[in-house]
């Protein structure tokens, strides 16, 4: 389903803690002038390489996915766990984020990663990829993202409305800091069940920092029912007849 368009308006959080290694849920409300999104981050490995919500291509992390300082991030072939003590880009909202540069289809089929979600009311839901971003740049950042089992589609970032995408966190410097995250809508599914596929966009990595995918996890919006549209649409009537009277 090709995303819609979201304008940029001002949105509310919420983060409810958890465990480590399980995942940290958040609260935007009245998202895009709708239904709250609710973003399931995907979870940090633990001790055991095991992240709950999420799946890595390479299922025996060989990779080498590790939480890593900023010195030492230069590298095409990892993901990295980032966290706010580590990296000060991750936005007040969030726990951390999966980073690596961009590079091309040779790395793409090894770092790509699953997050999914279940047990949920059955709905019809608008589902979206949550990912970070440097707001100034105007090439080479973004995402590669879809519903599960579809093929991956680059949303690359050019500018704050690029790809229909949304604001949905600020960096840890009260909003005047580069890095944001953005929540693009990649379908609609019915269901009890979510779940996204996410990597690298195919871009050339000049290894400068700028050309970067930065993973968070995903997001769904539940989409209102038609009856509901209706009694809502009979409600002002009724209002606006009350009023002539």
């Amino acid at each position: 389903m090709r995303p819609l368009l979201i304008l940029p308006s001002l949105v509310t959080a919420a983060l409810i803690s958890t465990d480590y290694a399980v995942a940290d849920t958040l609260t935007f409300l009245d998202f895009n002038g709708g239904n709250d999104l609710i973003v399931v981050e995907a979870d940090p490995f633990d001790v055991n390489g095991v992240a709950g919500n999420t799946v890595f291509a390479d299922p025996g992390n060989t990779g080498g996915t590790t939480t890593t300082s900023q010195a030492t991030f230069q590298d095409a072939s990892t993901w990295k766990y980032r966290d706010s003590n580590n990296w000060g880009g991750v936005p007040n909202d969030f726990t951390g984020v999966y980073s690596s540069f961009g590079n091309g289809a040779a790395d793409n089929s090894e770092l790509d990663v699953t997050t999914s979600v279940s047990g949920l009311d059955l709905n019809t839901y608008n589902v979206f990829v949550v990912f970070l971003s440097d707001s100034t740049l105007t090439n080479g950042a973004g995402i590669a993202a879809a519903l599960s089992g579809d093929p991956l589609v680059d949303y690359l970032f050019t500018s704050e409305t690029a790809n229909g995408q949304i604001k949905v966190g600020e960096s840890d410097s009260g909003g005047t800091g580069v890095f944001q995250a953005y929540a693009i809508q990649v379908g609609t599914v019915t269901g009890t069940e979510i779940s996204i596929d996410a990597g690298l966009t195919n871009q050339v990595d000049s290894g400068s920092g700028d050309e970067r995918s930065v993973y968070i996890g995903l997001g769904y919006q539940v989409v209102p029912e038609p009856g509901s549209l209706a009694l809502l649409g009979l409600g002002g009537l009724c209002v606006l007849r009350r009023r002539r009277n």
